[in-house]
């Protein structure tokens, strides 16, 4: 598990299935320290070996579990092109990701050659707060205003879907087994 704090440190820990008295429930396997404020988005890179952080100090830090330190995280890229604290990571495929930020642009990253490069990147109406990857390659998206955009990455358009919140949206989550989206909002 890895859990991203208010200092800007992500503790890796692990669950003991089995607590015996005196035991501790969670164990400390690692502390990531490159980080200067909250985290504010983790994400597992499924079928690889990596984590993704996002924090309020503006950065992206990818982190590779190294088997020659005992399988600990150690920083292997760290990314600088968002100018405001990053809302939001999502992952596209196994070796890409979204990153969002309240200084309303939208990077879509590409590890598949074992580097890092931005593939796209476009702006939208107000800050990010909040989005989700839908099937055949749309992007649903947030800002604090409670309005909600549709972006098509394979047209590389965008539209403003039905329905409005009267304020901050924190939260949209896709329900695949019936299609809906769901958003979560301050009102």
């Amino acid at each position: 598990i890895a859990i991203g704090l208010n200092n800007g440190n992500i503790i890796i820990s692990k669950i003991n299935n089995f607590i015996m008295p005196n035991e501790q429930f969670i164990n400390i396997i690692d502390s990531l320290n490159e980080h200067t404020s909250s985290i504010t988005s983790l994400l597992k890179l499924t079928h690889t070996k990596h984590l993704v952080s996002g924090s309020k100090d503006n950065k992206i830090i990818i982190w590779h579990k190294d088997a020659s330190i005992d399988n600990k995280y150690k920083c292997k890229y760290k990314i600088e092109q968002h100018v405001a604290p990053i809302s939001v990571l999502l992952q596209i495929n196994d070796y890409s990701f979204i990153s969002s930020s309240i200084d309303g642009r939208v990077k879509f990253w590409d590890m598949s050659n074992d580097t890092i490069h931005n593939k796209l990147s476009f702006g939208t109406r107000g800050c990010i707060t909040a989005s989700a990857l839908l099937p055949n390659e749309y992007i649903v998206y947030a800002t604090e205003r409670g309005c909600l955009y549709l972006w098509n990455t394979k047209k590389r358009s965008c539209d403003i879907c039905n329905g409005k919140h009267e304020g901050n949206v924190n939260q949209l989550v896709y329900v695949n087994n019936n299609d809906s989206l769901i958003s979560i909002g301050n009102d």
